[in-house]
């Protein structure tokens, strides 16, 4: 049996294509399409590495600090046949260093395993993408499209 855990962010538009998530927790980040903005797509691409990067960080870090901790999260946006825009084959490159010490070496070796683990178990972000997950669109309440069994 699965357990949920909702979670959710609000949306507010600031100007024309910036707006601002704001979670539960009052923090907020703005994006859009414009010069100092992330983009969506962006924002995709760093929750995957994101989600990631917080399991590969807090399993190594109880071995050794890193000395540098870099992801990099890429992928191709296409537009198919129908008009369709989508992001495929999306991949993280993970660039970990740790210190020359029993430490940093025993940290190292765990990097790999982690990322796996990571990416077939408990990364949220990247499990979502790649499973079926049903996305529902309402306005005012009222569904006007979705997918997947969704519309609870």
């Amino acid at each position: 049996m699965s357990k949920r855990s909702p979670r959710s962010v609000t949306l507010q538009r600031v100007d024309e294509a910036h707006y601002r998530v704001v979670n539960e927790r009052g923090l907020s980040l703005d994006f859009g399409h414009g010069d100092g903005l992330f983009s969506p797509v962006e924002l995709l691409l760093a929750a995957i590495a994101g989600c990631s990067s917080v399991d590969v960080d807090s399993v190594t870090t109880r071995h050794s600090i890193p000395e540098s901790f870099e992801v990099k999260a890429s992928g191709d946006y296409t537009v198919d046949g129908q008009g369709a825009h989508k992001l495929e084959d999306v991949v993280l490159d993970f660039a970990v260093r740790f210190p020359d010490s029993p430490e940093g070496r025993a940290a190292e070796r765990l990097v790999a395993r982690v990322v796996k683990l990571s990416h077939d178990k408990e990364c949220t972000v990247s499990r979502t993408v790649e499973l079926p997950t049903s996305v529902t669109s309402m306005v005012d309440g009222r569904v006007v499209a979705a997918s997947g069994g969704a519309g609870r």
